[in-house]
């Protein structure tokens, strides 16, 4: 908390006098961080290029915001009176389930695929990337040839 005062140019009892706690802290920063990566745009409506621009964009918001990789991932085991990472998982997810939804409505995707299973799925192969990104470093591929692979490997896995 000291730190994060620091960096922002206050002192701690500033924070806990507006959040109330750490966990208050990690709560409301994990919602701005999941509100913004939900985002509004779409591109075509349904279909896998709505797929592969909700996936881009959650990729983008995480590659963007290591604190949120990093509590997704510290904090996936535990549950509290919030919940904050499964309401955080959900928010990500949202655009994704939404796109493999109505792609299903309209034809494009498989109806025997589960969107909040598919969109689960997407939102572990970001998290894992990105936080073994160190490992793979120079002998896989590049971020954009494994976000790229990654949005095909799953349009492509909903496809008829």
């Amino acid at each position: 908390m000291a730190r994060i005062a620091n960096g922002a140019g206050v002192n701690k009892q500033l924070i806990f006098y507006y959040f109330g706690s750490k966990q208050g802290l990690y709560e409301d920063v994990v919602r701005d961080a999941a509100a913004a990566a939900g985002g509004e745009g779409k591109s075509d409506p349904g279909g896998p290029g709505q797929l592969r621009a909700a996936l881009n964009q959650m990729y983008a918001f995480l590659s963007s915001h290591s604190e949120v990789v990093a509590a997704l991932v510290e904090r996936s085991g535990e549950t509290g009176p919030a919940d904050t990472v499964r309401v955080t998982a959900n928010e990500l997810l949202f655009p994704i389930r939404r796109a493999i939804a109505e792609g299903q409505g309209l034809g494009y995707f498989r109806d025997d695929a589960d969107p909040e299973l598919a969109a689960a799925q997407a939102l572990t192969l970001c998290l894992g990337h990105l936080a073994l990104r160190g490992v793979w470093v120079g002998s896989i591929a590049s971020p954009g040839e494994w976000t790229s692979a990654t949005r095909d490997l799953l349009a492509r896995g909903l496809a008829w």
